[in-house]
């Protein structure tokens, strides 16, 4: 089967992941391992800038301030304006400039804000670093070195302000460039830097690691389950996973094999076989025209890392797009800066998640809630720290963490 040979293939037996707690699997999964997934929160700069400044990239987050100051008080687009943008974020679920420096001072953690360490789990957003983190940020925003609408704009409203007639946006944090018009000179201006280093040494980024999902099930109305299921398998080959991302065969892609001028090309991932050859891949996937090539990963695929990391490319021609996305990729992958510990996936029996599920949904906006009126002075970070805490546990920390560190342990201890 090709769901077997898919587990091969990756190396990773990703059944435990898709195993609910009765012990039954009940659909066919999703599993792509993927460099660029991988480390979401990358930041990018405006290189034109920086050269113009004669000005090196900034490695702490105390260079990136100093440096922003530069750019919000000089006229760098040369328009008589004052609308320079040192750093751009949006309220969108990819653009988590916030996190980006708040990884400086302490591990962000997951999505809900979560840590693990010696085993133990704990929320990032009660310690006395994260409390420093809001301090700097705090500065950012004081200053307009952050944009205040970055906390409440959409991603579409973030990605226009990018792509402006006259650039104004210096900075801003995202898993890839297509935030950034696609096929324009600005798209390659803009260039993936490593993350900054706190005053304290402290040098995170947010690791999601490749985990998998069960995105097709069988219903019990189904009237040919074993026809549906062998669907499925087919749909986790590698041939359809590669489809699934890149299009049709012949048309947006080619297996090297098949490509005149392969001697040309690259991996766009050092150390990797070519895989296949994307034509346009800028505008097939980071552009915004409707395509019947593929169904942008909807449903059942498996893609091991050899795939997306053996894109073939060549050097300061084509397929920009994807030497930048993966450019990016391999230097948050390289860089070294994820923590030694991640919770990969958790899955909760059904008591387990009615326990927590509202707890955690009101603990997540109360943070962000938290966060917003911290750096823009509506909350003391000193004066309310206290009381910050004291809310966070009546809205159930505890019994929060205790139920997720049960399911921590179930799951990989």
């Amino acid at each position: 089967m090709n769901i077997n040979e898919a587990i091969e293939r990756t190396g990773v037996d990703y059944t435990q992941q898709i195993v609910s707690p009765d012990g039954n699997i009940y659909g066919i999964a999703a599993y792509n391992q993927s460099y660029g997934n991988e480390f979401r929160d990358k930041l990018w700069i405006y290189q034109p800038w920086l050269e113009e400044l004669e000005q090196e990239v900034p490695v702490t987050t105390e260079e990136f301030y100093e440096l922003l100051k530069m750019i919000s008080n000089s006229d760098m687009n040369g328009n008589g304006k004052k609308d320079e943008i040192g750093m751009l974020g949006s309220a969108g679920n990819y653009t988590n400039y916030w996190k980006f420096l708040m990884n400086a001072f302490t591990y962000a953690g997951d999505s809900h804000f979560r840590t693990v360490e010696d085993g133990i789990v704990s929320a990032s957003y009660t310690t006395d670093e994260w409390k420093e983190g809001l301090k700097y940020l705090k500065k950012m925003f004081d200053e307009g070195l952050i944009a205040p609408e970055s906390l409440t704009i959409s991603d579409e409203q973030f990605s226009t302000l990018i792509n402006s007639e006259d650039p104004t946006v210096f900075s801003f944090v995202y898993y890839g460039a297509e935030m950034v018009e696609a096929g324009t000179s600005r798209q390659t201006d803009y260039v993936c830097i490593d993350t900054l280093t706190g005053p304290d040494g402290v040098n995170y980024s947010t690791y999601v690691p490749s985990v998998a999902n069960i995105t097709m099930v069988i219903t019990a109305n189904c009237k040919n389950p074993e026809a549906a299921f062998r669907i499925g398998d087919l749909m986790s080959s590698e041939y359809i996973g590669i489809s699934q991302r890149w299009g049709e065969e012949g048309v947006d892609w080619d297996y090297p094999e098949n490509v005149e001028n392969i001697s040309e090309y690259t991996a766009s991932v050092e150390g990797f076989d070519i895989s296949l050859v994307a034509y346009n891949d800028s505008t097939f996937w980071g552009g915004t025209d409707v395509t019947n090539g593929s169904w942008r990963q909807i449903g059942p695929l498996v893609r091991q890392y050899a795939i997306a990391n053996g894109v073939g490319v060549i050097a300061d021609e084509s397929n920009k797009y994807t030497q930048l996305f993966n450019e990016a990729a391999s230097l948050y992958q390289n860089a070294d800066h994820e923590p030694a510990e991640v919770i990969p996936k958790l899955i909760y029996t059904t008591e387990e998640s009615e326990t927590i599920a509202e707890i955690e949904s009101v603990l997540d906006s109360y943070v962000m809630e938290s966060m917003a009126n911290f750096v823009t002075g509506a909350m003391d970070i000193d004066a309310e720290w206290g009381s910050y805490l004291a809310e966070i546990e009546t809205i159930g920390l505890n019994t929060y963490l205790e139920v997720v560190q049960g399911v921590y342990d179930r799951m990989y201890k």
